[in-house]
């Protein structure tokens, strides 16, 4: 089963989002900031992360690294 990680800091859409994943047959794990979001990225290694990418405590360039970091784990 596909895995998606869905990172937002609004909780209302981040559930709505999961929900809806997960009637389509996905198995769904959320974080509520950018930091958790990477530390779940890294230990679950999903097929696809949704990001919001207005997030608090994370500037663009610390995303950008993070994403990066992560495609290279993911496939090396």
């Amino acid at each position: 089963m596909p895995r998606i990680l869905v990172i937002d800091d609004d909780a209302a859409i981040s559930e709505l989002v999961a929900v809806n994943l997960e009637m389509a047959g996905y198995d769904v794990s959320q974080a509520e900031d950018g930091i958790k979001g990477q530390a779940l990225a890294l230990q679950l290694q999903p097929d696809l992360i949704m990001l919001d990418l207005m997030l608090p405590r994370v500037n663009r360039k610390t995303r950008s690294r993070a994403i990066s970091f992560y495609f290279w784990y993911r496939t090396s």
